[in-house]
């Protein structure tokens, strides 16, 4: 008896091409257990602390970036909301031009997270930490473009 191969085959190629055309996506609520485990923080403090820079990187990339960084990472939205809100003046002291006396953009929007972190009981050096957890979490859970774009807005 000979086997038509033609539509496995076909089926094959089929499912070959949508898995490998098809964006990798992560639940990013799976990334508030690794900061509790791995940086010994709260539940809270690990929502608002990748809340906090997750609004970071909304701010620094362009809209249709971080639409990608969202569809990659389900549930972010739901983390900008866990972020402390930060004052206008560190806002405005960050978006200051450096030749006006304020600070660079990055100097600035780090003041935002370290206020942020603060509000979170969390000092100045946490935010390192967090940012390396979650360049690996991207890096391993929704690959090298999403991770690209998060790591192009906080360097």
């Amino acid at each position: 008896m000979k086997i038509n191969t033609l539509p496995v085959s076909f089926l094959l190629v089929f499912l070959l091409v949508f898995s490998v055309s098809q964006p990798v996506r992560a639940d990013v609520m799976k990334l508030i257990p690794l900061l509790t485990k791995n940086l010994g923080v709260t539940e809270p403090q690990a929502k608002g602390g990748a809340g906090a820079i997750f609004d970071y990187v909304k701010q620094k990339v362009s809209a249709e970036d971080f639409a990608k960084v969202s569809s990659a990472l389900p549930g972010v939205d739901s983390l900008l909301e866990s972020a402390p809100k930060t004052s206008d003046l560190s806002r405005q002291v960050g978006g200051l031009s450096p030749a006006f006396g304020g600070k660079s953009d990055l100097a600035g929007g780090m003041a935002g997270l370290t206020e942020s972190f603060a509000k979170l009981g969390l000092d100045a050096g946490m935010v390192d930490k967090y940012v390396k957890t979650i360049l690996d979490f991207t890096q391993s859970e929704a690959g090298k473009a999403v991770t690209n774009i998060i790591k192009g807005a906080l360097v």
